[in-house]
């Protein structure tokens, strides 16, 4: 039976009024767990995590209104489930935040876990965050217009492995299973080969090559090719098997071998280049890796109005480690539109800057400033030339006229002299190519655009209008340095994602306290002052009194 709140029924006396002194309740309203508790408790989503529970038979559920505060909290916090659960029912500040009350309170660890893993496999947090996120705009009054958009990445709770190590790991993880379920097949197996993965991996280090090697010819396999020889001779043995072939740790080491290793003419040869989304751990399967890490990422979207009494984050999408950011534009734009938080203007560092993201933005009614890319250091392009109101060039990155020229249907061409081209100082970095006797420059709509950008980024208002763009990494500075965001304690995509969405939840509920209390500590300096002002009104007046009237004397 679900038990919730009736947030429609207020009680007469509160539990928590005969526990609290009110000068410490009121603090506690002032604070975050006020917050907490009188905006954004009733927005659980209760109903989604209620699916698998009756309304009427069996026992009465936990209430689960503060179930999934606890859940957004815990990730907020990094704590454990069982610190989780501790939390639950222990801490004065968390009772009163999701209304609990404290008599006779009891949480097993056990049904806390069940109550996340639903929370976590209907994705209520990224839905949680959107509808907190709506209600923070309306009532704080957020000004929306300029967005800055950048990523951060994520690693998970897993270990941070070299090829080599992943290798025989892998290797390693299907042999336990062969010898714990087919004792006799494992005994079958080469002893020396057994003897190799039974111990440490050390010797996989090994730069001398002391331990038993495959021979192509005349090149004797390195330890890394070794592994891969032993993997693939694995895979060919247990390939048909009926039991051993549909194991976890079995497709685990198919998939690594296919990633990590190729066969060129009967070689097993380490690839150069696995890809981004490669295995990288099998204990998170869904962890990728770009150039920061192993692991995933979060695209994040912050005002940056500096009317706004704080800025808060306006969407976020959690992705893999090896997702590119100049994919992630329109996306980000559809969650801040259903958000009802789409900018007029969104800044951005180069790698969102592409021309198709600038056009596709411009065609939703939103400016993307991001600086260019795609041109090499001390090469002279486009914007060096000297353009009519044609779009066409009629003087060179050096000055000279052309002795043709035309730009028609979206294509520009202008040819220059060989002699005029050959004698430049400058022609080793020009962007003219030969043609024929002549050099000649070929630009298009699109080359016409970067050279606006490009121009417009060298004045002194594109670096005003940027400047704000640079404080989207105080926010993930923040986040790393007082939640968990640096390192999850929890890995795999369905509780990475979980954990991404509830900490940026709760942050924008702790900038609203923020929010809150500096507009009351405003109120209070304000009236402090006016009783002030008063009060010397008062004493100027007595001063200055007429001599005639009695000087007030104590007794």
């Amino acid at each position: 039976m679900i038990k919730l709140n009736n947030f429609q029924q207020n009680r007469l006396i509160e539990r928590i009024d005969e526990i609290l002194h009110p000068k410490n309740k009121a603090r506690l309203d002032e604070d975050w767990p006020g917050v907490f508790r009188h905006s954004f408790l009733q927005m659980m989503p209760v109903e989604d995590l209620g699916k698998g529970f009756s309304r009427d038979l069996g026992r009465p559920t936990k209430e689960h209104y503060s179930v999934c505060g606890l859940i957004l909290l815990k990730d907020y916090y990094g704590w454990t489930n069982q610190e989780a659960v501790d939390q639950y029912l222990y801490n004065l500040k968390i009772h009163y935040a999701l209304m609990i009350e404290p008599d006779n309170l009891e949480f097993s660890l056990r049904t806390f876990e069940r109550y996340l893993k639903i929370f976590r496999k209907n994705e209520l947090a990224q839905k949680l965050m959107d509808k907190v996120t709506r209600k923070i705009i309306a009532e704080l009054n957020i000004k929306i217009d300029k967005q800055r958009l950048d990523s951060s990445h994520v690693f998970s709770n897993m270990a941070d492995w070299s090829r080599s190590m992943l290798l025989f790991k892998t290797t390693k993880r299907f042999l336990v299973q062969v010898k714990r379920h087919e004792s006799k097949l494992y005994l079958e197996l080469d002893a020396e080969l057994r003897k190799l993965y039974e111990a440490p991996g050390r010797w996989i280090y090994d730069k001398k090559i002391r331990v038993r090697n495959v021979r192509y010819g005349k090149h004797v396999c390195s330890n890394k090719e070794q592994i891969g020889w032993d993997m693939l001779r694995l895979i060919e043995r247990f390939e048909n098997h009926p039991k051993l072939s549909g194991i976890n740790t079995f497709k685990d080491m198919v998939r690594v071998f296919n990633e990590q290793c190729e066969i060129d003419d009967g070689k097993v040869k380490i690839r150069k280049h696995p890809g981004g989304s490669a295995m990288v751990n099998p204990s998170d399967p869904d962890a990728s890796i770009d150039n920061k890490g192993v692991g995933y990422q979060v695209q994040v979207s912050q005002t940056c109005n500096p009317d706004n009494q704080v800025q808060i984050v306006t969407a976020a999408l959690a992705q893999g480690a090896s997702e590119s950011d100049q994919n992630a534009v329109e996306p980000m734009l559809e969650k801040m539109e259903t958000n009802n938080a789409k900018p007029e203007k969104a800044l951005a560092d180069s790698a969102y800057g592409s021309d198709e993201n600038v056009v596709n933005c411009a065609n939703k009614d939103v400016e993307l400033v991001a600086p260019t890319t795609g041109k090499e250091k001390g090469k002279l392009g486009l914007e060096e030339c000297e353009l009519d109101d044609e779009n066409r060039i009629i003087k060179c990155p050096r000055g000279k006229k052309p002795l043709h020229k035309k730009f028609n249907e979206g294509k520009g061409r202008a040819v220059f002299s060989s002699k005029t081209c050959k004698n430049c100082p400058k022609f080793k970095q020009c962007i003219a190519s030969k043609y024929g006797n002549n050099y000649v420059i070929s630009y298009d709509a699109k080359s016409l655009r970067l050279r606006e950008r490009r121009l417009y980024e060298q004045t002194d208002e594109f670096k005003d209008d940027y400047r704000p763009r640079g404080g989207i990494e105080a926010l993930f500075g923040n986040l790393k340095q007082n939640t968990p965001l640096r390192r999850l304690g929890v890995r795999g995509k369905e509780a990475v994602y979980n954990a991404i969405y509830s900490i940026l939840t709760v942050h924008n509920i702790m900038q609203m306290s923020k929010a809150l209390e500096n507009k009351s500590k405003k109120t209070a300096n304000g009236l402090h002052k006016g009783i002030n002002a008063s009060t010397s009104r008062i004493f100027f007046i007595w001063q200055r009194r007429p001599w005639h009237l009695p000087r007030l004397v104590a007794a």
